[in-house]
Formats: C-alpha cells, structure tokens, sequence
C-alpha cells in the first residue's frame, strides 16, 4: 500500500509538472501573438465605487489622479452612510481642483442598495446617465492602470465592445494581504491568457475594463446585470447576447486587496470561489473540462505529489525537482509577459496552491458568504438573495 501510494504521487508530481508547463507555454505563446494597438486617450470618463476599511484607499485614488488623463471626467461612488470615504474623496477632489480645474471629479452618493440589486452595479448604474464622453472606464478603488493600457483600450475599442485587463497584484503589507497577491502571481496569467486558445473571454476583470458609452447604454446600461452575483461575468454574458467582442489584454493593471487578519482572508476567498462555482456550472461541457484541467486540477495533484517521497530517495528528489520548476514556470511567465520584476516568495506562494482545494470545498460545502456588510446567498442560476437583514 506505501508503495502504491508513493507511484501515485510520482505518476501526480510529473502531470503536475505537465499542466503547468502546459500553462506556461500557451500563455507566453498568446502573449506574443496578441499586439495592442494603442491610440490617444481622449472623451473618457472613470466610474469608481468606492468603500472605505482599505488603509490604502487615499493613496490609490491619489494614483488614479496621477494616471488618468486631464479632461477626463471622474465619477467617485460612495455610500451616503460612508463618512470615511466621503471625508477622503472630498477632500482629494478639493486639492485636485485647485491645481487641475479642467478635469471635472464628481462625488455620487448611493442610498441603501435594493433587495434585488447587485451592490456594485447598482452604484455603478447611478453616473450612467450623467456620461457625456465616448467612452467610459470602470475602475475598482484598488486598482492601478497605467496609460499605456487606457491607451490600448481605445485602440482595441475600434473592433472590439469590451477591453478587458490583466491583474497583476502588488505584494501586500502584511501576511494575510501578501498571499492574496500570491494567489493571483500563481495563477492570473495562466487564467486570463492561457484560456485565450480555447474561445473567447468567458468573463471580463471586472477591477478595470473600458467600453464605449453608446454601448453601454445599448445594453440598458448596468440594470440588465442587477439580478446576478458576478457583476463581471454577468456583463460579459449581455456582451455576448448582443454579439459583442471582448478584448483580453495582455497589459497589466496594478491591483491590492488588503486583508486585516486570516477571517477577512477566507471571506474574501470564499466570496471568490463561490463566484467561480457559478461562472463554471454556467458553461458547456468542453469548457469544463479545458477550466477543470487548466486550473482546477493542479492544486489537488500538488497534494498527492506530496506522497512521491513514500518510493525512497528518487521521490524527494521529484519532490524537491517540482517545487523548484514549479517556481521557476511561475518566474517565466512573470519574467516574459509583465514588464516590471514582480518578486514571489517560493513558501507563501506554495502555500497559496496548497490552500486552493480548501477554498474548493468551503465554496462547494456554504452557498452563503459575506460581501462588505452583507451575508449573501448565491443561487443555482446565476442570482442571489441576502439573507439577513443588512443593517
């Protein structure tokens, strides 16, 4: 039986090895054949809801400020009970309009969200009617674009709907915020590019993607996506109903998710892998199994390769050889595909994919998880429901 389980983990370890090689390949491949066409930024507006609890909050709307092209009007969402971001937006939006008084920064403040609302498209929904430019950005309050990606997005605009980022985390400022960053270094090149060959996006990164305005109010907006938990997805599905285009890039945005202590952590996982039950129960067959292969099968053989080391000494050597490739795969695709060095730590990083499968099974196990305030409960098709009282 030792023996048994020892070939298990050694027959686990060089497939492993293969599904990562594998990734790496197709996503430096894609990386190199897609060419960003960028154009001047120019007749864009900025949507960004925000909520405040994140310590970096006034210095990455600082860095919006500093990224975003002058004449460009921002529209900053809060809640109307959210004092702390009011206190900041407010006061950035004074300094700023003393120096800068061509670029207008208009503050929107959200009454309690509908039963039936999506909390981010709801806000979202409430500056759609005051856009007066060609084209419009969605952007998380912790995400970063640089110019040269606002620049692709209008040149890819001119034969695609959608332009749809690259995430690229920073490394975070305490344990629990670094390996989120260290879950999206493992896998967000491989998930948003190596996926490319199999068919277009089924989703779009909903921290930063840019569309023409006209489109956006074609689609009635953001009202259509109300019903449903993953805004993102859920917009990618309207782009698609209407015969829509959506650009994958292969530019990065700069991104930090802050997260205080190990609960705040979880929640946030857990929020994440039920969203991804969703969008993966939505897809054909096909699909499935190219997602189950690609992305959801390498944690578990990470595991059983844990078991090579029962065969004798050539099992630690395998071992030892697959967390070592295993790191240097990761360092290729980030060496080859992100312009700026993007340092990973090999224990936080291997810890990251080892976590993977228990976040598998709290989202398989609980259908209901926390967003902000709010104990939400995620349904078969796609929508949800709150479950208690949001106050």
């Amino acid at each position: 039986m030792r023996e048994a389980l020892g070939y298990c983990g050694v027959a686990s370890a060089i497939l492993y090895l293969v599904i990562q090689s594998l990734k790496t390949i197709l996503a430096i491949t894609f990386y190199r054949s897609r060419t960003e066409c960028r154009r001047p930024v120019q007749s864009l507006s900025v949507l960004t809801p925000i909520l405040s609890g994140d310590p970096n909050l006034e210095n990455q709307l600082r860095a919006h400020l500093n990224v975003i092209p002058s004449g460009s009007p921002i529209y900053w969402i809060i809640y109307e009970h959210d004092a702390e971001a009011l206190r900041i937006t407010t006061l950035l939006a004074q300094d700023h309009q003393r120096t800068q008084h061509q670029r207008p920064i208009t503050i929107l403040q959200s009454p309690e969200i509908p039963f039936d609302a999506n909390p981010k498209a709801y806000k979202m929904q409430l500056a759609v009617p005051l856009l007066d430019t060609r084209y419009v950005c969605v952007l998380d309050d912790d995400t970063i674009p640089s110019l040269e990606t606002l620049e692709a997005a209008i040149g890819a605009l001119e034969s695609a709907d959608v332009y749809t980022g690259l995430p690229c985390y920073q490394r975070g400022t305490g344990f629990w915020s670094d390996m989120i960053c260290h879950f999206v270094a493992n896998n967000g090149i491989a998930t948003y590019l190596a996926t490319q060959w199999f068919g277009p996006p089924v989703s779009l990164n909903g921290m930063f993607y840019v569309m023409k305005t006209e489109t956006l109010r074609s689609y009635g907006g953001f009202t259509p996506i109300y019903p449903f938990l993953c805004d993102d997805y859920a917009l990618a599905r309207v782009v698609k109903e209407h015969g829509g285009v959506i650009h994958q890039s292969v530019l990065p945005h700069s991104t930090r998710t802050h997260a205080e202590t190990s609960r705040d952590y979880f929640r946030l996982f857990h929020r994440w892998f039920a969203m991804a039950m969703v969008l993966f129960r939505d897809q054909p067959l096909g699909l499935k199994g190219m997602i189950l292969v690609l992305l959801g099968l390498p944690p578990f053989l990470l595991w059983l390769s844990l078991l090579s080391p029962l065969v004798g000494v050539s099992g630690w050597i395998l071992l030892a050889s697959v967390f070592a490739l295993r790191h240097l795969l990761i360092r290729l695709q980030h060496r080859c595909i992100l312009p700026f060095p993007y340092p990973i730590h090999v224990v936080k990083s291997l810890i990251s994919e080892l976590l993977q499968p228990l976040h598998v099974l709290h989202a398989s196990l609980s259908n209901t998880f926390y967003w902000r305030k709010w104990l939400i409960r995620t349904l078969a098709n796609g929508k949800f429901e709150y479950v208690r009282d949001r106050s």
